[in-house]
């Protein structure tokens, strides 16, 4: 059954003034450093046609995507469980969602499922044969993890770089560089999806919209290979994850230039990528499939009395509160989490194109998960890809919550208890079976 394939682009920039996600407080978009774009990729055979999204997003509520796979059904025939969206975490897009104080951008949920249903119909009228390709490789030196047991014996999230008082990293890296790729027969390339498990990097005054380096990936790859096409760069369980070399008093580098960085990121990871590309073999045929699992997740509650203090608070402005604008904006979050279920419904899928396979995970995904799903799958290469399907926001693991730290401060970015992580990650595992024995 040869393997038909295509992928396409969907401009998804919100207009200026828009509120940008990724503070403590709101900040209206002034001018745009680059496009924001959703990536699709549609691949097909005779029995079979499963997909793959990715939105220049910080995250996207559960609503809108199946909102966008409902209207792609419509249009192209690909069910719901068979379709993959996720996000890549820019904190320089749109507030999709209403979180620590940032406005979010109601009106921008309606027409950004048209454009994520607009990116998938174009790429499966665009369906062509293709070889296929998939390797990994390993980019060890752009990856640390940011939560440091202290001197103290406390967990610090973003410790200060190069104090005395660090002791170990809170958690591992995940150095794999997953690589699934697509190309015509007479070797032009059509697509490819890499995944790197490293949060968003940063650059300039954070008022201007900008896809930060998940989109440079696709720069420099099409510059080094010489060809135009889409790359998705399908971020990994990096909730715990970033950039900076802790030990090192000048990471990263000092430059001029506030993009330098993100560039820097984006040309070592493309290198990574050609080399594995270009040592991978093709298939003209390859067993494809995807599917769907619904997960309930329990969510973490707030304590009685620690709830009673967080409402007093609630009620003052954040200027009678007398607080900083972190505890009071926590103070805000607890009681609306105290109104959302107690067990939330959440979404996990998994697709297959020959050896690389991929999950998708709806949240930020603390590293251990990623790793925990990687050494239990069945397939050569396997792809977590994160804030898939659905936000919950951070998903941390037992250990990590227990420790403490930013990313387990109770939040609506921060709702799944360790063993909803856990039910996350087993379900990951169970279709990723499913998938290799179908």
């Amino acid at each position: 059954m040869p393997l038909l394939a295509a992928a396409a682009r969907a401009c998804i920039t919100p207009p200026l003034g828009t509120s940008l996600a990724g503070y403590f407080e709101d900040r209206k978009a002034v001018d745009v450093h680059d496009d924001l774009h959703c990536r699709a990729l549609v691949v097909s055979n005779d029995d079979e046609a499963i997909a793959l999204a990715v939105c220049d997003l910080i995250c996207c509520p559960r609503e809108v995507l199946d909102r966008a796979k409902r209207l792609a059904y419509v249009r192209i025939g690909i069910p719901p469980e068979k379709i993959t969206i996720s996000c890549t975490h820019t904190h320089t897009g749109p507030a999709t969602a209403g979180l620590l104080g940032a406005v979010k951008e109601e009106a921008y949920d309606g027409w950004l499922a048209v454009r994520i249903a607009d990116a998938l119909q174009m790429a499966y009228r665009r369906l062509q044969p293709v070889l296929a390709c998939w390797g990994s490789g390993s980019e060890p030196n752009e990856v640390f993890n940011r939560r440091w047991h202290m001197a103290d014996g406390t967990v610090v999230t973003n410790p200060p770089i190069g104090s005395r008082d660090l002791v170990q990293p809170a958690g591992p890296t995940d150095p794999e560089v997953g690589v699934l790729a697509l190309e015509e027969p007479t070797g032009t390339p059509v697509a490819a999806v890499v995944n790197y498990a490293l949060h968003y990097v940063g650059g300039g005054p954070g008022l201007e919209i900008s896809a930060d380096y998940f989109a440079l990936i696709e720069g420099e790859l099409n510059r080094m290979v010489g060809a135009r096409f889409p790359v998705l760069v399908a971020n990994g369980c990096c909730g715990d994850i970033n950039n900076i070399n802790f030990r090192e008093p000048h990471s990263p580098r000092p430059s001029s230039d506030p993009w330098a960085q993100a560039r820097h990121v984006a040309w070592v990871l493309a290198s990574e990528s050609v080399r594995i590309w270009e040592q991978a073999l093709r298939h003209a045929e390859a067993p494809l499939g995807a599917m769907a699992r619904e997960v309930p997740v329990p969510r973490r509650t707030t304590p009685p009395a620690e709830l009673e203090r967080a409402r007093q608070i609630a009620a003052q402005s954040f200027e009678a509160s007398g607080l900083s604008i972190v505890d009071w904006q926590y103070a805000q979050e607890a009681v609306l989490v105290d109104q959302l279920p107690p067990v939330l419904d959440s979404l996990v899928t998994a697709g297959r194109v020959g050896e690389a396979a991929w999950v998708g995970l709806p949240g930020e995904v603390f590293c251990a998960f990623g790793l925990a799903i990687k050494e239990k799958s069945p397939f050569r290469h396997t792809m977590p890809i994160e804030l898939a399907n659905d936000y919950l926001g951070y998903i941390a693991t037992p250990e990590g919550i227990e420790q403490g730290g930013y990313e387990t401060w109770l939040a609506r970015s921060s709702l799944p208890t360790g063993e909803g992580g856990w039910a996350l990650a087993n379900a990951a595992s169970d279709l990723l079976s499913e998938l290799a024995g179908a």
